[in-house]
Parts: structure tokens; C-alpha cells; sequence
């Protein structure tokens, strides 16, 4: 905390324009502005950032066919996954979101419950397992090859009883 003071007092030093002359007051005065008129621009920037240039999911998915393209609803996508989700007794899946990747790649987001049991078998094994099961029925139905990455999120975790 001391440090913190030390700091504090040196900034109040440096700035303070009692006893300056007229030379220090104006350099002062500057380097302040200076300093604010920095810190004013980085925080917009972030902000400009933040607002224009953050991931929004996907709603449609538009694949080239043999004669032209075709579009896949991102609910088509979820209610496929969730079909698929069925086969796995210990998982629910609460939602998924699929959001844009480099170079026309999607990259997939899947939010589940996880309840072990007895007879589980391990959970780094299931969420590779998952992965593996969600490429290969996205590529096996729609034909989507352009899958980046498969991320699961386990939002909970409860033991059978």
C-alpha cells in the first residue's frame, strides 16, 4: 500500500502547479492533456472493437452443391446434434452455437449436462467420443466437411443416484 502512496505523491508532485513557473505550469498542463487524450483514444478503440468486430453465431450455413448452392438452417444443424446426443444416456445437450472460423470453417459450441454413472466411462474418452460422432454425422448428413473445432461445455455435472 505504501508503494501505491509513493506513486500518488509523485503524481500529485508532478502535477501540482503551485510554485511553478510559467514554463512548468504549460509543460504540465500538456503532458496531462497528453495522457488523457491517449487513454481516450485506447478505450475507444476497445469499445469500436467490442461493439463492430465480436463473433455473432450463425443462422444460416450456405454450402456450394453440384449445380448450385444450398443453405442449412443453424436449427437444422442443433435438432441433428440433439438427435445425436440420444445415443449418450449420461449427456444432455442444452444448446449449440456455431460461429465462423478462418477460411469458411465453422467452429461448433455445444453447452451439456453431464450425469455419470456407475457404468460411465471416462469423460475425457466421451467428450473425444462426442467430438469424433459430431464430425462425422455433420459430414455424413449435410455434407459439411468445414469443421474446425468441436467445443463442449459442461455446464453441470451431478451423480446418478
Amino acid at each position: 500500500m505504501s508503494k501505491l502512496k509513493e506513486l500518488l505523491l509523485l503524481f500529485k508532485q508532478y502535477f501540482e502547479f503551485s510554485g511553478s513557473t510559467d514554463w512548468e505550469v504549460g509543460f504540465r498542463c500538456g503532458a496531462f492533456v497528453a495522457i488523457s487524450t491517449i487513454l481516450f483514444l485506447v478505450i475507444l478503440i476497445l469499445l469500436v472493437r467490442l461493439v463492430f468486430f465480436r463473433k455473432l453465431p450463425i443462422r444460416q450455413l450456405e454450402l456450394n452443391g453440384e449445380k448450385g448452392k444450398y443453405v442449412i438452417s443453424a436449427a437444422a444443424i442443433s435438432d441433428l446434434l440433439a438427435s445425436k446426443m440420444e445415443e449418450y444416456p449420461e449427456v444432455t445437450l442444452l444448446k449449440t452455437k456455431i460461429y465462423p472460423a478462418r477460411n469458411k470453417k465453422i467452429q461448433i459450441f455445444m453447452h451439456i449436462n453431464y450425469l455419470p454413472s456407475s457404468e460411465a466411462e471416462n469423460l475425457q474418452n466421451l467428450v473425444s467420443k462426442l467430438q469424433e460422432d459430431v464430425v462425422a454425422v455433420l459430414s455424413e448428413v449435410f455434407g459439411i466437411t468445414t469443421v474446425d473445432s468441436v467445443s463442449i461445455c459442461i455446464t453441470r455435472a451431478k451423480q446418478k443416484k
